[in-house]
């Protein structure tokens, strides 16, 4: 898979019913106006109703360069766009009655799974809901892709799942159960675990069977264990993008115009029903998330009832939901942010604005530095905002 490193792409997009198609070219002449003001910054931009494309093309910079056709089909890989994808498959299988989000984690990861065939206490009395809310305090066994256990190129993924359990269950909860929330990659890996358990699937059918394919995601996929494995443990010094081993909880790879069908499918309950829709946007815990917030952003969310006085200027107490992260505005309303995910070489940010009813993507896979790379892509998603609500 090739990706082009100097590429941000940004797709954006939305039904837009409560706004005038007036207003709606204006906001995309506007976010070209910003743009052009960029010129570091390569830039590909989509409008569009679920049935009708009102806006798209290149930045300046990339006009010249006729690459309009770059935006569908750039590849990336994602983060927290993953997560959510686990959640909702593990929703599915609990509309199926497969599973019961109070169910122990014991329960589908049986005493066999683990190394040893000894599976820590806390796997008793952690739960599926735990894990999805990221509340069992476990470790991590990554960040970003860095790898806190050992391993090379000859190993096999089944052996890999076992260290990862290994690791989990050697280390000390940080937390108790169900008291903080802690972002750990491990949470999410499980319940790919679970999944697979469950479905008698490896996790990468599961996906395409249940979730791609119905939402005719053609550029969407988790890639093999093999082939990434490949590429983080190669010594080629032109290899500089290093991907994730693809799993739960990060690896799948898609196109922007797929993640919008993905956005405004989930939002729009055509994945899950109301009900577990309704338990994924709840707000299951507080979480300090570095969403980067301009001054004026943050007077927006005032002016729209956030809770929270903000204590930095450039973090934002937000809620944690299943695979979600959910700003809390006033008399019930949910702006919901599902993913920031500032990687090494690629980050990621899909946004749903339920009272706006307008879908946001923001995606780069540049390689530069974690922060430069979230600054990049929360400077755009705070313009795009700010045009939305000024």
């Amino acid at each position: 898979m090739k990706m082009n490193k100097k590429l941000l792409t940004i797709i954006f997009m939305g039904l837009f019913n409560t706004k005038t198609l007036a207003e709606i070219s204006s906001l995309a002449s506007n976010i070209e106006a910003y743009l052009t003001k960029k010129p570091n910054i390569s830039t590909i931009y989509h409008v569009a109703t679920p049935n009708k494309v009102l806006a798209q093309g290149p930045s300046s910079s990339l006009k010249s360069k006729n690459k309009q056709i770059i935006a569908r089909r750039l590849q990336i890989q994602t983060i927290e766009i993953t997560k959510t994808m686990t959640a909702a498959a593990i929703m599915l299988l609990h509309e199926q009655n497969k599973l019961r989000l109070n169910d122990p984690i014991i329960q589908h990861i049986p005493a066999h799974d683990w190394p040893n065939s000894q599976p820590p206490a806390w796997a008793n009395q952690a739960t599926i809901h735990h894990l999805l809310s990221h509340r069992t305090g476990m470790a991590s066994y990554r960040y970003n892709n860095k790898y806190y256990i050992d391993f090379d190129a000859k190993i096999d993924e089944q052996t890999f799942k076992r260290k990862v359990l290994g690791y989990a269950a050697n280390k000390v909860l940080f937390y108790g159960i169900d008291q903080v929330v802690y972002a750990s990659a491990t949470d999410y890996f499980i319940l790919g675990m679970i999944i697979e358990n469950i479905s008698k699937q490896p996790l990468n059918v599961f996906f395409k069977e249940n979730l791609f394919k119905p939402l005719d995601m053609h550029n969407t996929f988790l890639p093999s264990f093999k082939q990434n494995l490949n590429d983080l443990t190669s010594k080629d010094k032109q290899v500089s993008y290093k991907p994730l081993l693809p799993f739960g909880d990060g690896g799948v790879v898609s196109a922007v115009e797929d993640i919008y069908k993905w956005n405004m499918a989930l939002h729009t309950m055509k994945i899950v029903s109301k009900a577990s829709y309704d338990q994924m946007t709840q707000a299951h815990s507080a979480i300090d998330t570095c969403c980067q917030f301009s001054d004026i952003t943050l007077n927006m969310l005032k002016q729209l009832g956030y809770k929270e006085p903000c204590a930095k200027q450039e973090w934002v107490e937000v809620n944690y939901g299943y695979g979600l992260y959910i700003i809390p505005l006033a008399s019930n309303r949910k702006e919901i942010l599902y993913c920031i995910s500032p990687e090494s070489y690629f980050g990621e940010e899909a946004w749903y604005l339920p009272t706006k009813n307008i879908s946001i993507v923001l995606a780069t896979n540049q390689a530069k530095p974690e922060e430069e790379t979230m600054n990049m892509t929360s400077r755009l998603r705070n313009q795009i905002l700010n045009l939305i609500y000024k």
